[in-house]
């Protein structure tokens, strides 16, 4: 509930899914990534029932530096 609800979100921020809960089904974590190919950032999104109960992980993409 609380992944979807936080990748919706991310969604109207043209965040597109990678992954969503059904691909990766247990009845103790959902999980949710996102990723802005434009920014090159992706989120992964983790709920589950033992702590850490959220877990939002933000990851950029390495660029070279021009010259």
């Amino acid at each position: 509930m609380v992944v979807g609800w936080i990748g919706s979100r991310l969604g109207l921020k043209y965040y597109d899914p990678v992954v969503d809960n059904l691909d990766l089904w247990d009845d103790n974590l959902s999980v949710e990534v996102l990723r802005k190919p434009s920014v090159a950032v992706t989120f992964v999104i983790a709920a589950r029932t033992t702590k850490p109960n959220l877990l939002i992980v933000g990851k950029t993409d390495c660029f070279s530096l021009k010259k």
